[in-house]
């Protein structure tokens, strides 16, 4: 005899799981889109990091994207960890154009 209840707990246990993988992966494609800007904090071949070396209009335009795009999606997908990384950067870019 088919029994409903258990029939009902295996397909939520499917959907939990195929809930569980897609937010992984979701989370991995938000991370590729902050992943484009961890270069400029990355030391060149004499220890410079590329930040101290990109122009001012170069910054203005990568904080553009942040403050805009990358920070908005962040927020729209509730992804915390995306958030605290991009305002990371956001501060650093900051302080960098004051320097």
């Amino acid at each position: 005899m088919f029994n409903q209840k258990e029939f009902l707990e295996g397909k939520l246990d499917e959907l939990e799981n195929a809930h569980k993988e897609v937010t992984k992966m979701k989370s991995s494609l938000l991370d590729l889109a902050l992943d484009q800007f961890t270069y400029i904090f990355e030391l060149d071949s004499q220890g410079i990091p590329l930040l101290e070396t990109i122009g001012q209009e170069q910054k203005n335009d990568i904080i553009d994207s942040l403050q805009n795009d990358i920070i908005p999606l962040f927020e729209e997908n509730q992804y915390t960890q995306g958030i605290e990384k991009a305002k990371k950067y956001l501060n650093l870019l900051q302080e960098n154009l004051e320097k």
